[in-house]
């Protein structure tokens, strides 16, 4: 095990710190994170976490570790993510939310989980019904729906989800 994953496990934050000024990298630490939030790796990220890096951690697009989880359909990691305090309705550089990555890979138990747990389905913009539609996944549409997305509501560009819906169908 290399020094920093070891500082993680042994010393928290401070000695994270006493390491990153000595050569280790703290970039490093947030590359962890993020694969582990990519690998499912539940013990190293609640071990950091509750260790004092913050739940909310971006990658240089600015997606959270939540979105990361999300993105790869990882539900005991999101579910982790969340009961940790992590921020459901954060938004990356170009304005996505968790729930836009769910609605994109159409994976509706993700989905459901971040409904529950307060993402809105409606908002300014972009919306993760918009991207359901674009991608043809009938199943998060219609969860989608059900939660009183608005098939109407209108992006930037002045689209609906109904009109990508029927330009994609």
């Amino acid at each position: 095990m290399s020094a920093l994953p070891r500082a993680v496990r042994l010393g928290g934050i401070c000695l994270l710190l006493l390491l990153a000024s000595g050569g280790a990298h703290a970039q490093t630490v947030i590359e962890r994170l993020l694969l582990a939030a990519e690998d499912n790796n539940l013990e190293f990220m609640r071990d950091t976490v509750g260790r004092g890096m913050p739940v909310d951690t971006v990658d240089t697009a600015g997606n959270s570790l939540l979105m990361v989880a999300v993105r790869h359909g990882r539900m005991e990691m999101a579910q982790l993510l969340i009961s940790l305090k992590a921020n459901i309705q954060h938004r990356n550089a170009v304005g996505d939310t968790p729930l836009m990555f769910a609605a994109i890979g159409g994976n509706v138990a993700v989905a459901r989980l971040l409904v529950e747990h307060g993402a809105r389905v409606n908002h300014e913009g972009w919306t993760p019904l918009h991207y359901c539609a674009v991608g043809g996944k009938s199943g998060m549409c219609q969860f989608l729906l059900d939660k009183d997305a608005d098939i109407d509501a209108r992006s930037p560009n002045g689209t609906t989800p109904l009109m990508l819906a029927v330009r994609g169908g």
